[in-house]
């Protein structure tokens, strides 16, 4: 915990973000978000497991960081709740777009645009601005995973 404030070091619990793996540890691998090292243990890696296990250092990962158990106030990581949202997708054509610190996917079809995170990808912002096909997970958090299509 960092010292006065009462609160753990890294990126807030309920954060989802893209990170880095940098090493490996006896029980998984470890990311790196921002200035924070954390590892995304082996029972944590969902139906990802084979791909982050393949995976080598320097490889982006999309995580979930969530509470440590046992309440001693420090952070975790985990991607089973991502994975679960992405398990079926649903194929979109659509523009991705950027608004404000996030995404938006607009939909060829004209359907409403609905906010978006892209799975895996350090640099999203690449993606941005050309129409194509999506694989678009089910809405988790108030957001939809998505990667890009064939």
């Amino acid at each position: 915990m960092s010292r006065g404030s009462g609160r753990p070091k890294g990126p807030a619990a309920g954060a989802i973000l893209t990170g880095m793996i940098v090493g490996e540890a006896k029980k998984g691998v470890v990311v790196e978000l921002g200035s924070s090292e954390l590892i995304l243990p082996r029972t944590r890696f969902g139906a990802a497991a084979d791909r982050i296990a393949e995976a080598g250092y320097g490889e982006p990962v999309t995580v979930e960081v969530v509470d440590a158990a046992g309440g001693a106030g420090g952070r975790a990581l985990d991607r089973v709740g991502i994975d679960r949202s992405i398990r079926q997708p649903r194929p979109i054509t659509g523009t991705l777009r950027r608004m404000g610190s996030g995404f938006v996917l607009e939909p060829a079809d004209g359907a409403e645009p609905f906010a978006v995170f892209v799975l895996d990808r350090l640099d999203p912002d690449a993606l941005a601005g050309t129409e194509r096909h999506w694989l678009v997970g089910a809405p988790y958090r108030n957001l939809r995973f998505i990667e890009p299509g064939a």
